[in-house]
């Protein structure tokens, strides 16, 4: 449960064309060796994804940092166990987790902020419920290159259901998903 802001941008079509042999009608066809590459620089430790779905990175500790393989990386400030307050629509006050969120760009180009897409899972794997109120300060505007920024994300999780929590965070269609995966605790 994520928000997303921008799209109908252009992306490039990461496809993989597939290959068969004489005689191999009715088969599965077979990727060809340079489907790897794509414009998140290939491979390598990233999950394959369905046409318009950026792949997911191999899960990073909560206490590292998470490479987009793009230049541009994330890591957590802390996470803070806090009393949410209902302030928009759906929204039920009580437990939940802020977690600040710092993106580096490190990439020669700006990063347009606005689709920065922040999820979250509890230890059971349910989703948790984003929250707009303090103090929650999403993304915004454009990261230069170079320049880093400090996002916070708050979301509704039950006490009994952060033992190991996955934070998912996610800039462009052109770059995997890099996801955050452990306990609030150590960090």
């Amino acid at each position: 449960m994520g928000c997303t802001a921008g799209g109908g941008e252009d992306q490039d079509d990461a496809t993989a064309e597939a290959t068969t042999s004489p005689g191999d009608e009715g088969s599965t066809p077979t990727p060809s060796p340079d489907a790897s590459d794509d414009a998140t620089g290939g491979g390598g430790g990233t999950a394959a994804a369905p046409d318009g779905v950026p792949p997911t990175a191999e899960p990073v500790p909560l206490a590292a940092t998470a490479d987009f393989g793009t230049g541009v990386t994330s890591s957590l400030g802390g996470v803070e166990a806090i009393q949410a307050e209902a302030q928009g629509p759906g929204e039920i006050a009580g437990p939940a987790l802020a977690f600040e969120i710092r993106l580096t760009n490190g990439s020669p180009g700006p990063v347009d902020l606005g689709a920065v897409t922040v999820n979250l899972t509890d230890d059971a794997g349910v989703p948790g419920l984003p929250m707009l109120g303090p103090p929650s300060a999403p993304f915004s505007g454009t990261l230069d290159a170079g320049d880093s920024v400090t996002g916070t994300y708050v979301f509704a999780v039950d006490e009994g259901s952060r033992s190991e929590v996955a934070l998912e965070v996610s800039y462009s269609m052109q770059a995997p998903v890099v996801v955050f995966r452990g306990s609030p605790a150590d960090v």
